[in-house]
């Protein structure tokens, strides 16, 4: 039974970022290469891949890290969780791996669930699993659609209304 998923939460192996960096794997993945910063590099870190064995999830991470990508290997849950940062939304992330992301005081939402609550765990992340984008936009989730069971939502991108 598949139980992992992979997420994807960045660079690691310098400090640019030039969309360049993320070509090979745009181009190797099929991924719309016009809405990628949108819809992946603004929303890290986020499940790319879901209901995997273990050593598929772990060979897929390893593929990531050859590219030199920060990718994680995590159990997946029933339950995603968002949360907002730097004005934009990321993820998702399953429930229980948010910890390793989410920093306290930040707000998050489960995929279940339309309020935002304030993250109180104390637990340190480490900033270095981030990619930085630098960027007026802020994404927002479309979940009105979610009929199908583990269907993602639909991540819209919005300039802020000057």
């Amino acid at each position: 039974m598949a139980g992992f998923c992979v997420i994807l939460s960045g660079r690691f192996q310098d400090d640019r970022d030039d969309a360049s960096v993320w070509a090979p794997i745009i181009a190797d993945f099929e991924l719309d290469e016009a809405n990628f910063a949108q819809q992946v590099l603004a929303a890290m870190p986020l499940i790319i891949r879901q209901n995997l064995d273990e050593l598929a999830a772990e060979q897929l991470a390893e593929k990531l890290h050859a590219y030199g990508v920060g990718a994680r290997v995590e159990p997946d849950d029933a339950e995603l969780a968002y949360f907002e940062r730097e004005g934009s939304i990321r993820g998702p992330v399953p429930l229980s791996a948010l910890r390793k992301f989410i920093r306290s005081q930040e707000l998050y939402r489960l995929r279940s669930e339309q309020d935002w609550k304030v993250w109180q765990d104390k637990t340190a992340f480490d900033d270095a699993l981030f990619c930085k984008i630098p960027s007026p936009h802020t994404l927002e989730l479309d979940d009105s659609d979610l009929s199908e069971e583990g269907s993602m939502p639909k991540i819209i991108w919005r300039k802020p209304i000057a």
